[in-house]
């Protein structure tokens, strides 16, 4: 039996969201959620809800701050509920409601070929500049069998053919999309508006929700075309001081990229944008060492002051200051991808849901880790060499954030699709 999840009371009531592969994510992300919730008592990720193969659906709590109750109980693990069920989430009531005939099974729905994004925000393939536009309206996706659009809880709505949808929802040949008054259909890999004109096209391959990366791919892909000029670029302004902003801007729009699952290298503009995103980026990294070098800092002045300094009292003063460096290094990927996940400066610091995604890929995680630890000492060692080795090394350097973001943004992008079960 297929369902839908619906929000019955709450300032988003009649708000629906289906399943993708089965899985749907509920919360106030509205890049990776299923269900946009806008209440302001509910997480970015607050709940996650899973439809088995046995056609049992539980779901699960994910260190929300106000927690997430069935039946007015408050759940510390995963739990079956049933359709008479009522879930609440900060001020919102939730239940499952049956899908008509015209909705997709989850299993119908495996393999995506390519995707194109519909909203008002400018990172869209479609952008819709209309203020009834959701900034992440809807979503069109390729499969082997045809094409369907997911509606990413919009405020307005997507509709085809005059009928709303959630999604996943197949779009027959012939039939329109629909949104707010702006109609649209696909004739091969475009999707045209109503006077006929391309306003875009499939071409950009993405990863399936659970799949992992391929670390030669990725490590080719600086490589390839136009990006090889993407990446001298960046090499350039990586070194020049203040400018060096634009290039960690760059790195925050490879997150993203690896969060789409689509392992490209962006475009070089909206400079003023790339400016202030790398500003935010530094000072994230800025943060998370701040701590270590304060106390470094006190650590090795004590020592220096101390009658009795010897080595083994340098060393013992620096030693935590050294293990507090590594786990903040450890940790600040998974920070960058949860600002660039949402362009909020204040979710690079929500340790809990951090490290909680980085446990949900912890083997992956660590061996991507040491790959790019591994590629660190490669290009330090060619600073060694005398003037070439300084321009090789100042391409070798971009050349790790390159691979690093998109690499790090899909393991973030993973974390969201492991579900728990116990």
């Amino acid at each position: 039996m297929p369902w839908q999840i619906e929000v019955l009371d709450g300032i988003d009531t009649g708000k629906k969201a289906g399943f993708i592969n089965g899985v749907a994510t509920i919360g106030r992300d509205e890049k990776q959620c299923n269900l946009i919730l806008n209440d302001d008592q509910v997480s970015r990720f607050h709940a996650r809800i899973k439809l088995h193969e046995d056609g049992t659906v539980s779901i699960e709590d994910l260190g929300s701050s106000n927690g997430t109750l069935v039946n007015e109980r408050r759940i510390s693990s995963a739990v079956i509920i049933a359709p008479e069920d009522k879930i609440q989430l900060g001020n919102s009531v939730l239940g499952l409601a049956r899908t008509s005939d015209y909705a997709v099974k989850p299993d119908e729905v495996r393999r995506a070929q390519a995707v194109i994004s519909i909203g008002r925000d400018p990172a869209n393939d479609l952008v819709i500049e209309d203020h009834r536009v959701s900034r992440k309206h809807a979503r069109l996706e390729q499969y082997q069998d045809g094409f369907y659009v997911t509606d990413l809880g919009s405020t307005q709505g997507t509709l085809i053919d005059g009928r709303q949808i959630s999604g996943p929802v197949k779009l027959e040949t012939g039939s329109w999309l629909q949104i707010c008054g702006y109609n649209y259909y696909i004739e091969g890999n475009h999707l045209r508006d109503e006077q006929g004109n391309d306003v875009a096209w499939f071409n950009r391959q993405i990863l399936q929700p659970g799949q992992l990366f391929n670390l030669q791919q990725v490590l080719l892909i600086p490589f390839s075309g136009r990006n090889s000029l993407k990446w001298l670029l960046g090499s350039l302004l990586t070194f020049i001081p203040v400018i060096s902003f634009l290039a960690d801007g760059y790195r925050y729009r490879l997150f993203q990229s690896g969060q789409q699952g689509t392992m490209e290298m962006p475009e070089w503009d909206n400079w003023g944008e790339l400016f202030v995103k790398g500003l935010l980026f530094f000072l994230i990294a800025s943060v998370y060492f701040l701590a270590p070098a304060l106390y470094m800092t006190l650590a090795l002045t004590a020592a220096l002051r101390s009658p009795n300094l010897t080595t083994s009292l340098l060393v013992a003063a620096a030693t935590p200051a050294i293990l507090l460096n590594l786990c903040a290094g450890f940790i600040l990927p998974m920070s960058w991808a949860h600002y660039a996940a949402t362009g909020k400066f204040v979710d690079a610091f929500y340790l809990r849901s951090i490290i909680r995604d980085i446990g949900d890929v912890l083997g992956d995680y660590i061996k991507l880790y040491l790959v790019i630890l591994l590629l660190g000492l490669c290009i330090a060692l060619l600073y060694t060499i005398p003037i070439l080795g300084i321009l090789l090394g100042l391409l070798g350097t971009f050349y790790i954030y390159i691979v690093a973001s998109l690499l790090f943004g899909q393991l973030y992008r993973l974390s969201l699709n492991k579900v728990k079960t116990g």
